[in-house]
């Protein structure tokens, strides 16, 4: 199951006719949480230390089959800026873990395979951050769970810059002119008349020569009969 309309929001309570009526993010309660879409078939493994490469990156190729922990469904939810993906046991429906996205490295790609991310979970209460590999067999649901993420972290961060814009005053430049300040304008000559050459005809100032008269036909003189 693929995730489907990842921006029509389900919501709970009495608030779903309101948002049902809502076509536009920027209206919505920062307290309501909705619904950015599901997944499905997700398979989830241990994070251990040979998933890091030289150069820091995750590598999906080191998840073996002894790391493999169980396979999980469940919903990515977003309140205001915050977005939380909820994950359930496939198999009993039991809630499995909670992962909250503060920021883009929360969920992170592994570098030799696309359809395999890493996952930072943090416990509120002790502060302490686990890692678990979630990847999928197809790349399609791969890529719906990623694109939900980051769509939704690009609104975030334009609707931000656009508050930050409104909340700059105008800045007002005074035109006013000083007592002793003087104005100066500029204008261009008006173009020289064309000059007659000796024959009558305009000279151009281009450089160029006028073009030549119309040649006179000689006419033979009327023949008069003896």
């Amino acid at each position: 199951m693929c995730i489907r309309d990842r921006y029509q929001r389900r919501v709970r309570g009495s608030h779903s006719q309101k948002m049902a009526n809502s076509d536009s993010e920027d209206e919505l309660d920062p307290e309501l949480e909705y619904t950015l879409g599901a997944f499905a078939d997700a398979n989830v493994y241990q994070v251990h230390p040979g998933t890091m490469s030289a150069s820091g990156d995750y590598l999906a190729d080191s998840w073996k089959e002894e790391h493999f922990v169980t396979s999980v469904c469940g919903e990515i939810m977003a309140r205001d800026c915050a977005i939380a993906i909820r994950m359930r046991d496939e198999k009993t429906g039991a809630a499995f873990a909670v992962c909250d996205v503060e920021d883009e490295d929360s969920v992170v790609d592994t570098i030799d395979s696309s359809r395999y991310v890493v996952l930072k979970l943090k416990d509120p209460a002790s502060k302490r951050v686990a890692l678990l590999g979630m990847g999928w067999t197809q790349r399609a649901l791969a890529y719906d769970f990623k694109a939900t993420i980051r769509d939704h972290q690009k609104r975030v961060r334009f609707r931000q810059e656009q508050q930050q814009r409104q909340s700059k005053p105008a800045v007002m430049h005074d035109y006013t002119l000083a007592a002793n300040q003087k104005i100066s304008l500029s204008h261009k000559k008006a173009p020289k008349p064309r000059r007659k050459s000796a024959g009558g005809s305009e000279k151009s100032n281009s450089g160029f020569a006028p073009p030549p008269a119309a040649a006179k036909i000689k006419r033979d003189p009327p023949h008069t009969p003896v």
